[in-house]
């Protein structure tokens, strides 16, 4: 799974889950005040009670989330706010609500499942505002007495994510006591121990109905088998956990336009039948649909399912971890960024990095400090700086020998324009920096095909600052960018994404999640992609970028039990990866 949103830092919390307002006359119509009857006769796929959770339980967005089955009650969160809310399986009655600690606020709990073998609930959350790919995973022992409940962090991991920053994938599997996490349509499911080992990953993308219905929920058939959703094909999948199998299971009865999200089994409610319960992503209904009896292991457990116990003793957390080596700690006057585990450390770099947009620009640091090709280096999510004799310079990331690439996770960029590379001013042309800015107004839209792609606009921005200071704008923005290598052309597999190349990056337009109705602009995460590539990293390198860097020297170069941390010294020479992803602590 690849981490390629463009937008390393989040607009907008709340509006990143809200949907469509016209879809709310739908739900209206669709779910009305009580539980709907079942189906005579029912089968695989069809609804057998839709209910509308009432009172309100007063989600921030208001729409449910997540949704887990305890055996009694239905549990569903929000994912704006760290409250789960008892329903009733019968009639949607909000029967208490339980307040969670120790998740910090800013998260919110996204995708829950429930562990019958151990008497828990498990619950993801993401970073929001902060880090697109960034997931925390915790157990909660429910005191549904007291109406609250502390959270145990079990893991943290780094997850690509190509759209937005939901976890609605996330099963609790009794079978060998781990779990499967998926962020919404990342296109993979990984597979983790429940202290965050990662035991393997599914490739799912564009296998779940065809390319753009990609995965939602997950939930366990049996010792070999996995259900996952995807949300806007409304659909359900079977896949054997070693991914060799794919297969059609059942079309999600939800009313047009609701995306499918969360998924949870039930063998109790509708018994002798077993049943998926749903979220839909928008307003407050709750949605069963039938599964075959025993092809669904509630609470991750096969077979019988005892009701919830007591509350268990929580395990306790692991020891302190062992006292840092030299480097692992951030000096005091290196700005650490906890989104990523990071610090700024080479005060040149960092002096950059202040003056040229910091976040905005660069995104978040990726690396540690360290010797590429003979000098400094530290990696961004955007870019890749080094210290040269003369100030502090940006890789041409694009170039041949570096990621010459046109596709990145089945994201089709344009490719290199000859012509219009060779068309940028040299250098030595009269009154330099105004006929930059010629070139760029010439050949950077901010409209294409009546879009506001804000292209030019984006651009110059990275200037700004250092104009304010004296420089001269463009020519600064120039440097962060490079000279325009291609014109703006659309994803050819989605026309609401608009790219542009450059020599150093690639422009990225698409739709506001908090509004389709307006643009943003963000350069792709192309230096992320250069670090997958050197770790060769299993999850987070796509398949089309890993087939198209085989031959490139900086392919897995990043090598601990070697000298200088190299796999192939003599390819990256003048070059020290020494603990270079090797995260630190502020």
């Amino acid at each position: 799974m690849l981490c390629l949103t463009s937008q390393a830092t989040h607009t907008g919390t709340a509006g990143l889950f809200l949907r469509a307002a016209s879809f709310l006359a739908i739900f209206v119509i669709a779910s009305g005040l009580f539980a709907s009857p079942a189906p005579a006769g029912a089968a695989t796929g069809d609804l057998l009670r839709t209910i509308a959770v009432n009172p309100d339980p007063g989600c921030p967005n208001e729409f449910l989330f997540g949704v887990a089955f305890d055996g009694q009650d239905l549990l569903v969160s929000c994912s704006l706010n760290n409250v789960i809310t008892r329903v009733n399986p019968a009639n949607g009655a909000v029967l208490g609500s339980i307040s969670v600690t120790e998740i910090p606020s800013e998260q919110g709990i996204h995708s829950i499942s429930w562990d019958a073998k151990n008497n828990q609930l498990w619950a993801g959350t993401m970073k929001q505002g902060v880090s697109m790919n960034n997931v925390s995973v915790y157990t909660i022992s429910l005191d549904k007495t007291a109406g609250t409940s502390t959270a145990m962090l079990r893991f943290e991991a780094t997850l690509g994510v190509r759209f937005a920053a939901i976890l609605d994938g996330l099963a609790y599997d009794g079978t060998d006591d781990t779990l499967w996490v998926g962020v919404d349509r990342s296109g993979t499911i990984v597979h983790f121990s429940q202290t965050g080992t990662q035991l393997g990953s599914i490739d799912v993308l564009g296998k779940l109905g065809g390319p753009g219905r990609d995965n939602s929920g997950i939930a366990i058939a049996d010792a070999a088998t996995l259900y996952v959703a995807n949300a806007v094909g409304r659909q359900v999948f079977s896949v054997t956990k070693d991914g060799g199998s794919i297969n059609f299971f059942a079309n999600a009865p939800l009313p047009p336009n609701f995306p499918l999200e969360d998924l949870e089994c039930d063998s109790t409610t509708f018994a002798p039948k077993s049943a998926f319960w749903t979220t839909a992503g928008l307003g407050l209904d709750l949605f069963a649909f039938e599964v075959p009896a025993g092809q669904c292991a509630q609470g991750g457990v096969l077979g019988p399912v005892p009701p919830p116990g007591p509350t268990p003793t929580p395990t306790p957390p692991p020891g302190p971890p062992p006292p840092p080596t030299p480097g692992d700690v951030c000096p005091p006057t290196a700005p650490f960024f906890p989104e990523t585990g990071f610090c700024i450390d080479n005060p040149a770099i960092q002096a950059y990095f202040q003056g040229r947009g910091g976040t905005d620009t660069f995104g978040f640091p990726v690396s540690r400090s360290f010797v590429l090709l003979g000098f400094a280096a530290q990696v961004f999510q955007r870019h890749v700086l080094r210290v040269h004799p003369d100030g502090v310079r940006p890789v041409n990331l694009l170039d041949p020998d570096v990621l010459p690439v046109t596709t990145v996770n089945f994201a089709t960029f344009p490719a290199n324009d000859p012509a219009l590379a060779a068309s940028a001013p040299p250098p030595t042309t009269p009154n330099y920096g105004n006929a930059v800015l010629a070139h760029l107004q010439a050949n950077v839209p901010d409209s294409f095909e009546g879009v506001n792609v804000q292209f030019l606009q984006s651009y110059l921005a990275a200037g700004q600052q250092a104009a304010q200071m004296g420089d001269f704008g463009p020519l600064v923005a120039l440097e962060i960018w490079g000279f325009p290598t291609s014109r703006p052309a659309r994803d050819p597999n989605n026309a609401n994404f608009i790219y542009q190349r450059f020599q150093r990056a690639i422009l990225h337009s698409f739709p506001d999640p908090n509004n389709p109705a307006v643009r943003i602009t963000r350069g792709i995460l192309l230096a992320d992609n250069l670090k997958f590539v050197l770790t060769d990293d299993p999850v987070l390198l796509s398949a089309d970028l890993r087939a198209q860097v085989q031959n490139s020297r900086f392919f897995n170069q990043y090598c601990p039990n070697n000298l200088a941390w190299l796999c192939r010294p003599a390819e990256l020479p003048d070059t020290d990866l020494t603990a270079a992803f090797e995260k630190q602590q502020p």
